[in-house]
């Protein structure tokens, strides 16, 4: 689906200075917290704050997780342990790095929100440090409803938003639950900023 709007100027919504996290975002640890309560200034109301599904750590650790699986079938069938290590040791060196790679990905997760105001649309994630992608409203000039295989089975999307900035990508917010309603959501806040903005 596309969602095309209107061009505006990019001048009626700029950075917020400090205020409050997104509610949700309270359960997260306080030091993360520390630069995305930076987000939000007092003229903002949040509509939405939502985080990816957990589909989203599982799809990115699965991978490596089938990996060392079948890695460790290879060891113990054929005893050819990892250069350097036992048999045992390989195995335990295996079920090691599915682990890492499955507390990072979920680590990452617990740290990602999607945001949405009546005035900007906001990407926060980041594992050590946030990292903020923010866009007015009336900057989105496309966005489009999308899924990949793996969204599709676990009944998630994409949605992508193309901003009037020529020399940026496009942002996605990916593994979205209910995209559809997102979506709808996304788009009326949208022709909403479009409509208070025309009648200022």
């Amino acid at each position: 689906m596309i969602m095309t709007l209107p061009a505006r100027g990019t001048d009626a919504i700029r950075a917020a200075s400090a205020s409050t996290a997104p509610p949700a975002a309270r359960e997260a640890p306080s030091a993360w917290l520390a630069t995305p309560s930076d987000v939000v200034d007092g003229g903002e109301i949040i509509l939405m704050a939502i985080k990816p599904s957990v589909w989203r750590p599982v799809s990115e650790a699965l991978p490596i997780l089938a990996g060392c699986g079948l890695l460790a079938i290879v060891v113990a069938v054929l005893s050819t342990p990892v250069p350097g290590l036992s048999t045992s040791g390989s195995m335990q060196f295996l079920a090691a790095v599915g682990v890492i790679v499955t507390a990072v990905s979920f680590a990452r997760w617990a740290l990602t929100w999607y945001v949405l105001t009546n005035r900007r649309v906001l990407d926060i994630q980041g594992l050590w440090a946030p990292r903020i992608w923010s866009c007015a409203l009336l900057d989105v000039r496309n966005t489009y409803l999308g899924a990949t295989k793996t969204e599709t089975s676990t009944s998630t999307g994409t949605i992508t938003f193309v901003t009037q900035r020529d020399e940026e990508p496009p942002r996605q917010w990916c593994f979205v639950a209910k995209p559809d309603e997102m979506h709808a959501k996304i788009r009326r806040a949208i022709e909403e900023a479009i409509d208070h903005h025309g009648g200022a």
